[in-house]
């Protein structure tokens, strides 16, 4: 897990880049799964590269990282229909919610997610079957706005198993938030960033024009997009 604050952030190295006030927590379960717990009969459990069944699973984890957790459904783990497994998150005041996640498998059962507030349990996520082609298809990403839910909240991941054994769900990269904010990638430029100093973060995609020095692509998110300092 990796919990982590932007408070009004000035990153000084030549130029000035400003961030927001931001606090966060990302679970990339690439040493546990902590501060999430498993309270079903099944579990989702840690895992990576291919899952154990063929034809099912992804092949790594979402952004290309090593690790991810998923639902077995192989005879004696999640293998009969209905058959589920809980992910749990107890208390706490989020504002937004993502995550990744992956279902390759004809027998693909559901997905979905809950919140808790005021004594019910709210679905606000549910996706069913396959959708994904291949084990090393792109992860799917979700975001949702929590603004509504103005307590703490608990929340939790369910899976559903379908029935048969090619039915590996996972789940990866989780990411809650107690502010409002905006994702920018800067694929279409700057976004809303401000440049401050006397020098500049320049939008960029590919190779930086000095050699021996700088990415050649933007690998966390895929794109080619990037911005350098000079």
């Amino acid at each position: 897990m990796k919990t982590f604050v932007l408070c009004s952030l000035l990153l000084r190295l030549g130029c000035v880049f400003f961030v927001s006030n931001l606090f966060a927590m990302s679970v990339d379960f690439e040493q546990s799964l902590a501060p999430f717990s498993n309270t079903g009969e099944y579990q989702f459990k840690r895992y990576s590269g291919s899952t154990p069944s063929g034809h099912t699973g992804p092949s790594f984890g979402a952004r290309g990282t090593k690790s991810y957790i998923y639902l077995e459904t192989s005879k004696g783990s999640a293998h009969t229909a209905s058959d589920q497994a809980v992910l749990y998150l107890n208390k706490f005041r989020p504002k937004n919610l993502s995550f990744y996640y992956h279902m390759f498998g004809t027998d693909m059962g559901t997905l979905s997610v809950e919140v808790y507030s005021d004594g019910i349990w709210y679905e606000i996520f549910s996706v069913s079957g396959q959708q994904h082609t291949s084990s090393t298809e792109d992860w799917k990403k979700a975001s949702f706005s929590l603004q509504k839910f103005v307590d703490e909240v608990r929340i939790r991941f369910v899976g559903t198993a379908a029935g048969g054994y090619r039915g590996d769900m996972a789940l990866d990269e989780i990411v809650i938030t107690e502010r409002e904010y905006q994702v920018i990638d800067f694929e279409k430029g700057m976004g809303q960033t401000v440049n401050t100093g006397d020098f500049l973060f320049r939008h960029h995609s590919g190779k930086t024009p000095s050699g021996n020095t700088g990415p050649n692509i933007r690998r966390a998110y895929y794109g080619r997009s990037n911005i350098n300092c000079s």
